[in-house]
């Protein structure tokens, strides 16, 4: 009521001589007692219909050109002034009526933004940690997701490098099994030839034994002999000649010498085959005692080779699982991100929609605070000239 206070009490002092309307200020009741500056927002901002904007009535229409000073013949009417102020009247009421509905429209409008504002808040006073902490749980999972996959992949690396040591150490080892087992066929059919050789020494000895055996049996029968013949030959002696004991004597020394010559024979030919016997057993023992030794060495290659084995084919059991696990990681690690990006994705969307609400809530602001200025404006320059109108009436 204050705002329209002093238009009224102007009206009242302006007194006329023409008998105008605007003598009785109570012809005036149906004009609002203040005039309203609002921000011209659209009935389509506040409830998302069309625009409704309300017509504005320039000064610049109705009064000439604002700023300057109408003259006296502009500003009276060329005809009935009561038609004419009331004609002005009706365009005041329809613009107050359009001025009242963008102010309820300007209300609500400023409810809701209120609103939207006291939900979301603004930019700056926005509270992201409630996005930022499963963002960072989940930065924190790719992370060490990725360090899991760098440690599973070192680790097959080493295990590749171990596989590889193992294989290099698998051909050394059955190049040298190799090489035993040739030394094996070796000594085997060293063995073999030495077995014949002592069945051919054996036969040997059998025959040289038998030989021996008919040579002592020969050599009794001529011993035999010999002493029947020396027992006839001394019978005869003596009974042709029992005095002559020179050759009797004769006959006992080559009878002894030839038995030492025969024992001589016998015990060396003995102890050259008891020394080549002996050779050959010692030979034999030589022969066996490697034997036994090459056996063992190979039973313990065979050991290792079945030890390496057993755990190359653990490490390739250990390489094909540690594949496995690499594989499923690399696939849950996938599923893992593309979940993420899908999520970081859905975020950025509704943070591009939030940015653009904020501009266009932005701009309709101010285009708001511009039609608010374009209003103000044109409600001085009504006003004056309203004032104008009312010092020439005087």
């Amino acid at each position: 009521m204050s705002a329209a206070a002093p238009w009224h009490a102007h009206l009242r002092r302006s007194p006329s001589s023409r008998g105008s309307p605007l003598r009785s200020p109570a012809k005036l009741h149906h004009r609002p007692a203040s005039i309203i500056i609002i921000m011209s927002f659209s009935s389509a901002s506040a409830t998302g219909g069309p625009s409704h904007r309300a017509p504005l009535y320039s000064a610049r229409s109705l009064f000439g050109t604002p700023g300057r000073t109408p003259s006296r013949a502009s500003l009276r009417p060329p005809g009935d002034d009561k038609q004419t102020l009331k004609g002005l009247n009706e365009r005041l009421a329809g613009y107050l009526s359009q001025v009242r509905q963008l102010e309820e429209s300007n209300i609500s409008l400023e409810e809701r933004i209120q609103e939207i504002l006291l939900k979301r808040k603004s930019v700056s006073e926005r509270d992201w940690d409630a996005h930022e902490r499963p963002l960072d749980e989940l930065r924190a999972q790719v992370r060490n997701l990725t360090m899991e996959n760098a440690r599973l992949i070192l680790q097959i690396d080493n295990s590749s490098l171990a596989a590889e040591d193992f294989a290099i150490k698998r051909d050394s080892e059955r190049a040298l099994r190799q090489a035993v087992e040739q030394d094996m066929a070796s000594l085997t059919k060293a063995t073999e030839e030495t077995q014949l050789r002592c069945e051919q020494l054996q036969s040997e000895i059998n025959f040289v034994k038998e030989e021996l055996e008919e040579l002592e049996k020969n050599h009794k029968e001529e011993v035999t002999t010999l002493r029947s013949q020396i027992s006839d030959t001394n019978i005869r002696v003596e009974m042709e000649s029992p005095k002559d004991h020179d050759l009797s004597d004769t006959i006992n020394k080559i009878r002894t010498q030839y038995e030492k010559a025969a024992e001589k024979n016998r015990k060396d030919t003995a102890l050259w085959y008891q020394n080549k016997f002996d050779n050959i057993t010692a030979e034999e023992k030589q022969n066996t005692e490697a034997l036994q030794t090459d056996n063992r060495e190979l039973s313990e290659l065979r050991r290792q080779k079945m030890k390496l084995e057993i755990e190359l084919q653990a490490l390739q059991n250990m390489i094909k699982a540690l594949e496995k696990t690499l594989n499923d990681t690399e696939n849950r690690n996938a599923q893992e991100l593309h979940r993420l990006n899908l999520i970081i994705q859905q975020l950025e969307a509704e943070l591009g929609e939030l940015r653009t609400q904020l501009e266009r809530q932005a701009a309709m602001y101010q285009a708001l605070l511009n039609t608010k200025m374009k209003l103000e404006n044109e409600i001085g320059v009504y006003r004056g000239h309203l004032e104008n109108l009312c010092e020439d009436e005087r």
